[in-house]
């Protein structure tokens, strides 16, 4: 995938819509991100959260009390609905560690 736009804000969250194949990337001034991917509709097909400060799932914390960098995926059906959305827990080269959970 190569990316047609890479959007940078420093505060809100990304619309669940976008210019197909972008990148909306929200860096915080407290060292917060997420970054999150568009496929080639426009959707929301993937999410990078870095540095939270409260855990959800099964993720709980890293040993500075943080929640681990984290993947979202959304998986469509072939109607376009949202069939599955999973995360996983993510290492320092940006790939999914361990198993990957069903998000509810």
């Amino acid at each position: 995938m190569t990316p047609t736009d890479h959007i940078v804000v420093s505060a809100g969250k990304a619309p669940k819509t976008s210019t197909p194949n972008s990148v909306y990337e929200v860096s915080r001034a407290d060292g917060t991100k997420s970054i999150t991917y568009y496929d080639e509709k426009g959707r929301t097909f993937s999410r990078e959260d870095y540095g939270q400060q409260q855990t959800h799932g099964s993720l709980g914390y890293d040993e500075n009390g943080k929640v681990p960098p984290h993947e979202h995926r959304i998986i469509y059906d072939d109607r376009g609905f949202v069939k599955e959305k999973i995360y996983s827990v993510i290492g320092s080269d940006g790939n999914a560690v361990g198993p990957w959970m069903t998000d509810k």
